[in-house]
């Protein structure tokens, strides 16, 4: 489904490019909008891993208790209205992808890019597809970070809150805000940056606690990752470039790129760490929050290059994530793991 999702995101491109109209940039965010709520939302609940769980214990309203309280109550609401899980489906992918485009396009007018990227590197299966729970709390979170930015604490720990509500995991953002109210500087990253370490090397048993699931999300992480590394070391080129360069012009609004700064490398950290402190797939839970500022921090580099060089980044940046989606394709180490990337139809078939 992975490249289903970006051919109908290169078909789009051309609708979301114009920045210098107002009407041509709100209508292909709108269009980009609909088309992947219809994608994800219309989907038959074979396609992903979770999906026919949450499908039938939505339709049948059994088995609940594993949810949050959030969830659960979200589950009933839409249920009163419809009880096909076809209509959760709609409304969860509404939510995901609405939380994305709005917070991309708050800071770039190259809005297209970081979404292409999200769901290029990962987002559709381990977010759009088998997370949806994460995904509305990664919307939500998303929703949360102008408020940090614009030192509104009250209203940032309410969107903390209904994220929790949605996902355990997101817990670990209610002490994002006192991070983003420090601009990042040299002689503060070296103490962050260890006691990051000293957690990482303690992540396993606060994951194992804190998630009654975390043996499922470990299995569910070894079963469709099997080109993870590949897929974490593409992940890091795209994440430490942009680094090093807002890194080099902080002084041009410092919120904002100190904000995708600490959230680059808090991506990077948890990601590398998993491997490196063998954490298990309940930090990679974690890491998903940060990783939707990874797509944003490329584009803005992008942005702020020579209109030469920018489209030669850009065609370049297509030409080796397509090489990257074909050798995923040939490197598949199962069929029926090429079928979980692949596989598409939808529920009324």
């Amino acid at each position: 489904m992975t490249d289903l999702t970006l051919l109908v995101l290169l078909c789009l491109a051309p609708f979301c490019w114009d920045n210098k109209t107002p009407f041509r940039r709100n209508t292909g965010a709108w269009l980009m909008f609909a088309c992947l709520v219809l994608l994800f939302g219309l989907r038959h609940y074979s396609v992903g891993t979770d999906s026919f769980n949450y499908a039938f214990r939505y339709e049948t309203l059994t088995d609940l208790e594993p949810f949050e309280t959030g969830f659960r109550w979200l589950i009933y609401a839409l249920h009163a209205v419809c009880e096909r899980y076809t209509f959760l489906f709609i409304s969860l992918a509404a939510l995901l992808w609405g939380g994305l485009i709005h917070f991309y396009r708050k800071y770039t007018a190259l809005y297209w890019l970081p979404v292409f990227l999200f769901c290029a590197l990962g987002g559709v299966n381990s977010v759009a597809n088998n997370g949806m729970r994460q995904g509305a709390a990664i919307a939500l979170f998303l929703t949360a970070v102008p408020c940090a930015l614009q030192k509104q604490w009250i209203r940032y720990y309410i969107w903390a809150a209904l994220a929790f509500l949605f996902h355990r995991s997101s817990i670990f953002i209610f002490p994002l805000y006192f991070l983003m109210q420090f601009r990042f500087r040299r002689r503060i990253l070296i103490p962050v940056f260890l006691i990051f370490c000293v957690i990482l090397a303690f992540a396993e048993p606060i994951t194992h606690a804190l998630f009654s699931d975390y043996t499922r999300y470990l299995m569910e992480v070894e079963q469709i990752s099997g080109g993870k590394l590949v897929q974490l070391a593409l992940v890091s080129c795209f994440g430490l470039f942009p680094f090093y360069h807002h890194y080099r012009t902080l002084g041009k609004n410092p919120p904002v790129k100190s904000m995708l700064l600490w959230m680059t490398m808090l991506y990077l950290l948890c990601s590398w760490g998993m491997y490196i402190f063998d954490a298990g797939g309940a930090l990679s839970r974690v890491a998903w929050y940060f990783f939707p500022f990874v797509p944003l921090n490329f584009a803005l580099y992008i942005s702020e290059q020579p209109p030469k060089t920018k489209w030669l980044m850009l065609i370049g940046v297509i030409g080796l994530i397509f090489c990257y989606r074909l050798g995923v394709y040939y490197l598949s180490d199962t069929v029926s793991q090429a079928d979980i990337i692949y596989y598409y139809k939808f529920f009324w078939q």
